[in-house]
């Protein structure tokens, strides 16, 4: 019984852990700082999760964990022309920017 017990929570950590979605690497073309974070712009769209500018701004909240290192690898992409991969929820409440989980700078 504990066995199964204990299945059904690491099954559950596993689906859960499903739900992230990656972009290809893209260019990020703009950012825009604001009160609740950093806004940026990219060549890739979601208008799933993101309804302003078709589908194409994505942010890091202000209160997100890590939130200076994630803002300054970001504008460092950018400056030096990188590209990045997003990572975030898919199934996150549409809003005006998609909220970033994550992402990765090429190299």
């Amino acid at each position: 019984m504990k066995f199964l017990l204990l299945l059904c929570l690491l099954s559950s950590f596993y689906l859960e852990a499903a739900t992230w979605k990656d972009s290809p690497y893209v260019e990020v073309n703009k950012l825009y700082p604001f009160d609740d974070g950093l806004a940026f712009y990219t060549s890739y769209k979601d208008e799933n999760v993101a309804l302003c500018d078709s589908g194409k701004r994505f942010y890091l909240p202000l209160t997100d964990k890590n939130y200076e290192i994630k803002a300054s690898a970001l504008l460092a992409a950018f400056m030096a022309k990188k590209k990045i991969l997003i990572r975030y929820d898919p199934e996150q409440p549409k809003s005006c920017a998609a909220v970033v989980n994550r992402f990765l700078v090429a190299d």
